[in-house]
């Protein structure tokens, strides 16, 4: 679904946002973009909403090279990714419904739909008693969760929610958390780029690539990656050593059996040359009768 390659983000003079990065995101799949401030993330979110076109290296989704995407077909791709912001940015002469309901209206969905669309998403954030306050009359909990239903509300194939606690407390950033997880439950594509280590503690099962200085410097999935192969070797080693181990017991005892066998036919055979050997003299003790 989405693959960066080698990507590089540079502003004169001298800065590079990112360099040099390379990365899949699978659908379906909920990822963890971790880094303090200024480590690239929202370069990579801006990246993939074609505000920015990257400097080097390929930028693809949804199998489109973002880079050659036309500037008058970059409102098709932005349809498909829904954005959560740190500040929310809800439009405060809109009341919370008609700030969901908007994106719905600029794409011209019947009203039939809108009205069934936010009545759906207000139910999933459990916000349908705030449906015709303002944005100032909610707290920041609130304000996020309505810009979670926003971006959710034209059925984006993934959701990039950038930094979506920064501005919240611990209880509250911790159901944002668990919100997103549901809504990546459901089989939507989430990127959650954030720097909260609580958000990190909850969601510590998932896949974390870490950003530091605009590089790349952890990926969970190739580490993974990399142990199951240094465990598949160690198992092939263990078995290779097992195999041996048994075949030299096998041989060392093949050994002991055919130097059992030696052993015995050697006696076997020093009893019949020594049974011959009194034979013959035995034969020699008797003679013959004489004939009359």
């Amino acid at each position: 679904m989405i693959k960066f390659s080698s990507v590089s983000k540079y502003f004169p003079p001298d800065t590079f946002a990112i360099s040099d990065i390379s990365f899949e995101v699978e659908p379906g799949e909920l990822v963890l973009l971790t880094g303090p401030s200024g480590s690239g993330k929202t370069t990579i979110m801006r990246l993939l909403t074609r505000e920015y076109i990257a400097t080097k290296g390929d930028v693809i989704f949804a199998d489109i090279d973002l880079n050659k995407v036309k500037n008058s077909k970059v409102h098709e791709i932005r349809r498909k990714i829904g954005v959560i912001f740190q500040d929310y940015l809800l439009l405060p002469e809109l009341n919370i419904w008609e700030n969901i309901a908007l994106p719905l209206s600029i794409i011209g969905k019947p009203q039939a739909e809108i009205e069934q669309r936010v009545t759906d998403l207000l139910t999933l954030v459990s916000l349908t008693d705030k449906a015709f306050l303002f944005p100032k009359q909610l707290s920041g909990g609130e304000a996020q969760r309505i810009s979670i239903a926003r971006a959710l509300s034209t059925a984006p194939e993934i959701v990039f929610a950038d930094e979506p606690t920064g501005n919240l407390d611990r209880e509250t950033s911790l159901e944002i958390g668990k919100l997103i997880r549901k809504i990546n439950s459901f089989g939507t594509t989430v990127i959650f780029a954030t720097h909260d280590h609580d958000i990190m503690d909850l969601l510590k099962d998932i896949r974390h690539i870490e950003l530091d200085k605009g590089k790349i410097v952890r990926d969970s999935k190739i580490a993974r990656s990399t142990q199951s192969e240094a465990s598949t070797d160690k198992n092939e080693i263990t078995t290779n050593n097992d195999k041996k181990d048994k075949d030299d017991k096998k041989s060392k005892e093949e050994i002991k059996e055919a130097t059992k066998e030696e052993i015995k036919n050697n006696k076997n055979s020093e009893m019949n040359k020594e049974n011959s050997k009194k034979s013959a003299k035995k034969s020699k003790k008797i003679k013959p009768k004489e004939e009359k």
